[in-house]
């Protein structure tokens, strides 16, 4: 029967060839050791090594789940094959128990063992075919039995899988907040609405059972496409006949719903990093908008500030000018009032000189000096009056000229306005710019963090060992203050009146200049009025508003600057307590030291040369 062993054993030679062809193979130069592959039971008692061994440990259960329903499918229509030929056997057993008994369809176990009771009673008139009662009670416990210990070990399987799936298959983010995490929102809608609709598929299962022992089960029970077929196979008034297909189907939308879990969890990071890049690309053209309105709220400013200063020229060029008007109105009045009596004498005088010349008075000497007197006043008068016409035509414009003044300040004033107007609009678009701003970076770095957390290798491990996802170092508080709000904060508490100084020695981008400066300190000395702490705070905000480039360094060379070098040693000592404390809440507990004793190295030895032994 066998050959002998000298024929299956090679010869030295046959050896040596087969080594010879063999490929040439590098000495080992350490062990490889593989890790075991995960299973379900193993989920229990070890971290997962991966999320993507958790979703083969799913899809495989899962698998599993199914293939264990198409054998209960198999095993309960065995006879018959489909779930038509299963509901025609109940039918008209039914109608021969329920017809007798005045039922339109059997809703309830209670409704059976009373048929049943009745049945059995000499005395009750009611009588039902024996067979058929039989036949339905056998259908009915068939029924019951399928559900109750068919499905236990699935949903059993399912109910773990869902701990698993809710452990370790998360968002990390809530299910409502801002648009622009608008994927991890919807995830975990999803999520949520998943894992209530599993629930509610395998608590449906027992619940059918329940209902139908308990209480009573109608076809309202069940999900539209077992009221379909109820309906199309009029079997709708006595729905337990389909209670068990109801509960394969039910098993099969939970384990589809487990393996649509696993597919958007998936790919849940890559989505994170599609909307990472896109905020990224929102990021950058809202950080142009944002520069470009504040740059335009800056030029707008500026000329406001102009426009305010030539207004406040105007008015104290008007005061100045304001006696020189009415004193030349008052000359112009007294110079129109003297016109006016040359005028009337220069009248009276030269109808007396023709008076004087048609009455013919003028023979004698006496007569002929006073038409000479009154001729050489007329002259004079006649010389007089341009003068004064050429005197009020110059108060006429030296008031014009004062008049196109106060033209000019109204002018300005209305400038001023529409200039005040539009940097309110400025002022809002760029604040609504910065609010915006804000807005995609919070959110940026939210999907960032959560985009790390979903794909570090640690997260598995600080779920199952009950550890915080988050890290200490993650910056997940929105008022955690940066070095330079805290810097800030502490200059503006220990400042005082310095802080004038201060900000003129500030620099700032784009450049202000020494008026704008001194502009803004008497804008802010006079809304704070004697709070020094608010005017220092108020300053150094509007520094930070106005300079794109404020950084700590350019606050510490001002503060050196203004010789303030006290406030830079309290900010020091401030960070190396600070340091202290992260140091003291990262460090490491201290644990035991465990000796282990010493192995021998020939025993070493012994075991290397087992574990090279292929």
């Amino acid at each position: 029967m066998f050959e002998s062993s000298n024929t299956l054993t090679p010869t030295h030679k046959n050896l040596t060839r087969v080594c010879e062809l063999r490929e040439p193979m590098a000495p080992p130069t350490s062990l490889h050791f593989f890790r075991k592959r995960q299973t379900f039971d193993a989920l229990a008692s070890e971290r997962p090594q991966c999320l993507q061994s958790v979703y083969s440990i799913v899809k495989e259960v899962v698998s599993s789940i199914e293939t264990r329903v198409r054998n209960l499918e198999a095993s309960y229509y065995e006879p018959i094959g489909t779930v038509e030929a299963d509901v025609k056997q109940w039918q008209i057993p039914l109608q021969l128990v329920l017809r007798p008994a005045r039922y339109s369809g059997l809703v309830s176990m209670q409704q059976l063992s009373e048929i049943a009771e009745r049945h059995a009673d000499t005395t009750d008139s009611l009588k039902v075919d024996d067979g058929s009662l039989t036949l339905v009670q056998s259908l009915v416990n068939k029924a019951l039995k399928a559900i109750r210990e068919g499905f236990s070990e699935s949903i059993f399987f399912v109910q773990k899988l869902l701990e698993y799936m809710k452990k370790y298959c998360v968002s990390f983010s809530p299910h409502e907040g801002d648009v622009y995490l608008d994927t991890a929102t919807n995830y975990e809608k999803q999520r949520r609405d998943l894992e209530k609709t599993i629930r509610m598929n395998i608590e449906s299962i027992t619940q059918t059972a329940d209902k139908f022992e308990s209480d009573s089960l109608t076809i309202h029970h069940f999900n539209p496409a077992i009221k379909e077929m109820a309906e199309r196979l009029r079997i709708e008034h006595s729905p337990i006949a389909l209670a068990f297909t109801a509960a394969c189907k039910s098993m099969r939308s939970a384990c589809r719903g487990l393996v649509m879990w696993v597919d958007a969890d998936s790919v849940y990071p890559e989505y994170l990093h599609y909307d990472i890049v896109e905020l990224e690309e929102k990021k950058e053209i809202q950080t142009r908008i944002h520069r470009d309105a504040q740059l335009k709220a800056n030029v707008t400013e500026f000329n406001a500030k102009v426009l305010k200063k030539c207004v406040r020229e105007c008015e104290e060029e008007m005061k100045r000018l304001k006696p020189k008007e009415i004193a030349l109105q008052e000359e112009e009045k007294n110079l129109r009032a003297a016109s006016k009596d040359v005028l009337e004498d220069l009248t009276i005088k030269e109808y007396r000189k023709m008076e004087m010349k048609l009455t013919g008075s003028i023979g004698d000497r006496e007569s002929q000096e006073r038409l000479e007197l009154l001729q050489s006043e007329i002259l004079e008068l006649r010389s007089r009056k341009p003068a004064i016409e050429r005197r009020i035509a110059d108060l006429e414009k030296q008031q014009a000229w004062i008049s196109s003044r106060e033209a000019h300040r109204e002018q300005k004033e209305k400038e001023l306005e529409r200039a005040s107007q539009e940097l309110r609009n400025c002022r809002r678009h760029a604040r609504k710019a910065e609010v915006e701003l804000q807005r995609v970076e919070a959110c940026l770095a939210k999907l960032k963090e959560i985009h790390l957390i979903k794909t570090s290798s640690e997260t598995l491990k600080k779920i199952f060992h009950n550890m915080p996802v988050y890290s200490r170092l993650t910056n997940t508080s929105k008022n955690k203050k940066d070095r330079l709000q805290t810097l800030c904060g502490l200059v503006a508490s220990e400042l005082d009146g310095d802080w004038t100084r201060l900000y003129r020695c500030l620099p700032f981008y784009p450049r202000r200049g020494d008026e704008t400066v001194s502009a803004d300190i008497d804008d802010i000395t006079g809304r704070f009025l004697r709070n020094t702490k608010e005017q220092a705070q108020q300053a150094l905000s509007r520094w930070r508003r106005m300079h794109t480039r404020a950084c700590v360094g350019d606050l510490k060379e001002a503060l050196v600057a203004i010789k303030r070098k006290d406030i830079l040693e309290k900010f020091e000592q401030h960070g190396k307590k600070a340091a202290l404390r992260r140091e003291r809440t990262m460090s490491p507990k201290v644990h035991r030291v465990v000796h282990f004793p010493k192995l021998s190295t020939v025993g070493m030895k012994r075991k290397q040369n087992t574990y090279l032994q292929f």
